[in-house]
């Protein structure tokens, strides 16, 4: 009978046990469901040198806007890692989001892809697209899809000229200043820097007059007359220019010409 009620007394007190375990995992799980649901991430988008801040709940989807900006193509926005998002986004950290932008090609100088240019070319000078119609182009174009292309290469134009400041002597670029007070020169080796009281002073707290008769590094001294002075000498500037509609690179001009490609 005693073993009887012991094993009644056991089973209670494990039922008490499993009831009461239960009721404490659910308790502690509900308590992270809803910490998760209070956590809150910030969100910051950049756009050129704007920003905007926004707080968005843990797993909660951000839509994002499209941006416009005069002569460019919205690609995105970018996070920290490079990963580009174009629609919406999943909030589960702190991100900081940068709008892309592509700069839109002259449509006048760059070929146009659209999407039957993307078509595989059948050859250089013909391509059927459809049973009843072939493309050719004439001579010194490819074509591609239904366009034929062209690219023009020009040389660049050069120009060269003296700095702001210099003026020309027998092809050189010439700027003349006077001579000192200058701190060049002066010992112990360091940065001395000319001062208000008219002295030069040392980072580590000596001073010392300066040189009158010094010139900055990259120009000598010279006798203009009776002063020294202060010359450097460079060679000028070289410049490189494209007509209207060409591109530049390197020393040459380039073109992209697109036209319709005729059909036989």
């Amino acid at each position: 009978m005693n073993k009887k009620r012991i094993l009644i007394i056991s089973i209670i007190i494990l039922l008490m046990l499993l009831i009461l375990g239960g009721f404490f995992i659910f308790k502690v799980m509900n308590k992270k469901k809803t910490t998760s649901k209070n956590n809150k991430y910030k969100v910051v988008l950049v756009t050129d040198d704007k920003k905007e801040e926004k707080e968005v709940k843990e797993n909660e989807t951000l839509k994002l806007e499209k941006k416009e900006k005069e002569g460019y193509v919205f690609k995105g926005w970018e996070d920290e890692d490079k990963k580009l998002y174009t629609d919406e986004v999943k909030v589960s950290k702190n991100l900081k989001l940068k709008a892309v932008f592509e700069k839109k090609e002259d449509q006048t100088t760059q070929p146009q892809t659209s999407e039957e240019e993307k078509k595989p070319e059948a050859s250089d000078n013909n391509q059927n697209n459809n049973t009843s119609k072939k493309y050719y182009c004439d001579k010194g174009y490819t074509l591609r899809g239904t366009n034929c292309i062209k690219t023009e290469k020009v040389n660049a134009t050069s120009s060269a000229r003296c700095p702001a400041g210099f003026t020309e002597e027998a092809g050189k670029c010439i700027h003349i200043m006077n001579a000192g007070p200058n701190c060049a020169g002066l010992s112990p080796i360091g940065e001395w820097k000319l001062q208000g009281d008219g002295r030069c002073h040392h980072p580590n707290g000596e001073d010392d007059d300066p040189q009158y008769n010094a010139c900055q590094s990259g120009y000598k001294i010279v006798r203009v007359g009776p002063v020294e002075k202060c010359k450097k000498i460079i060679d000028k500037v070289v410049s490189y220019h494209c007509p209207s509609g060409y591109s530049l690179s390197g020393t040459s001009c380039f073109k992209t010409i697109t036209i319709k490609a005729k059909v036989k």
